[in-house]
């Protein structure tokens, strides 16, 4: 494995802005927030895709989402996105696993959604039959 920063934290072999962990999962401050309170929620061992985690710590990291977005709901943060990119083609930028909760205001100037692209309706069935499970 390539040096993995994130992987340094959360062996805590680097210093971050800790907000939340367990032992499976840590959650700290961005250092490049989109917004105040932009939090990233991490694996503690190195996995650099979603795909990759086996399903206990996937359920440790949604748990973890979980807690922390309902923690910042008692400290007036009322809305936010959680952001995830699996990949490289997909904009991932650090090769290990991560999610983002970007804390939201109103008229607060962020786009962070995506614009859909128009599809005929067989595209649909062709896709549904292809990506369905059997």
């Amino acid at each position: 494995m390539e040096k993995c920063t994130f992987y340094d934290i959360g062996s805590k072999k680097a210093n971050a802005y800790i907000i939340y962990e367990n032992k499976r999962v840590i959650a700290f401050l961005d250092i490049h927030p989109a917004a105040v309170g932009h939090t990233l929620v991490i694996p503690k061992n190195h996995y650099e895709k979603l795909s990759d985690i086996p399903s206990t710590t996937a359920q440790s990291l949604m748990t973890a989402i979980h807690t922390v977005v309902r923690h910042y709901r008692t400290k007036g943060i009322q809305n936010f996105n959680v952001l995830h990119a699996s990949g490289r083609d997909a904009q991932q930028s650090v090769p290990h696993c991560h999610f983002h909760i970007v804390p939201r205001k109103r008229n607060d100037g962020l786009n962070l959604w995506y614009r859909s692209v128009k599809q005929k309706p067989q595209n649909f069935k062709r896709t549904e039959k292809k990506l369905r499970f059997r």
